[in-house]
C-alpha cells in the first residue's frame, strides 16, 4: 500500500552491537549511514566498533567522549549529534 510508504533519508545506529552479530553480512543501505557512540561503552567496546567501521567502510562513526552503552548523562550530546546530522542532510 503506497499510502504507508516512506523514504528513508538516513540511518542512524546507536552503540551498534558488533561484539554479539556478524555484521558482515550486511550491505550498505542507499542512504547515508551513521554510527555513534561511546567512547568508554562497557557492552560494546568502542574499539570494536572502530575496527569494524573501518574494515566495512561503510558508515560514518562518529564516538562521543566519555560516553557509556546508555549514553548515562550525555543524551544531550547524543541529541546534539542527532540533530546536527539532521541539519546536515536538511531533514530540520
Amino acid at each position: 500500500n503506497q499510502a504507508f510508504r516512506k523514504e528513508v533519508h538516513c540511518l542512524i545506529n546507536v552503540a551498534p552491537a558488533v561484539n554479539h552479530f556478524n555484521f558482515s553480512q550486511i550491505t550498505k543501505p542507499s542512504c547515508p549511514w551513521y554510527i555513534i557512540h561511546g567512547e568508554k561503552d562497557e557492552l560494546v567496546p568502542a574499539e570494536q566498533v572502530i575496527a569494524w567501521v573501518e574494515n566495512s567502510g561503510y558508515p560514518s562513526c562518529q564516538i562521543v567522549p566519555e560516553a557509556t552503552h546508555f549514553f548515562h548523562g550525555k543524551l544531550l550530546k547524543l541529541r546534539e549529534i542527532v540533530e546536527n546530522i539532521g541539519l546536515e542532510l536538511g531533514l530540520i
